[in-house]
């Protein structure tokens, strides 16, 4: 299965060293859980052992959603994962066993700006 399939906003070529913030709404489909957090897992080693990105995984207490915070390394290590064969793999076993409800790909953080502009 080629990449675009999977994620058609692949990021383009062009280097940033600059971390960049995504975050995923992830709901399992019924009867799933254990099976989704066990992918998740695996993913999370996968791309902190390839040296992709960071990536924390929350819950509500109420909600059965799991809000996924990653953390990539770069514009350079987002493509690179985007490619890579281990990270398709889980992201293809994803798209089965759970819906991804909204995907913020790339936020940028305002309170970083108001430090530099010596607002806060």
């Amino acid at each position: 299965m080629q990449t675009e399939n999977l994620h058609p906003n692949k990021p383009k070529a062009g280097s940033s060293a600059t971390p960049i913030l995504a975050i995923a709404i992830v709901r399992p489909y019924p009867g799933k859980d254990a099976e989704v957090l066990a992918v998740l897992r695996d993913l999370y080693s996968i791309l902190a052992r390839k040296g992709y990105s960071r990536d924390e995984l929350y819950q509500d207490a109420k909600d059965e959603r799991y809000f996924n915070l990653r953390y990539w390394k770069s514009e350079e290590s987002l493509r690179h994962a985007y490619d890579d064969p281990d990270v398709q793999r889980c992201w293809l076993r994803l798209s089965q066993i759970c819906e991804v409800e909204q995907v913020f790909e790339k936020l940028h953080n305002l309170t970083e700006d108001w430090a530099a502009a010596g607002q806060v």
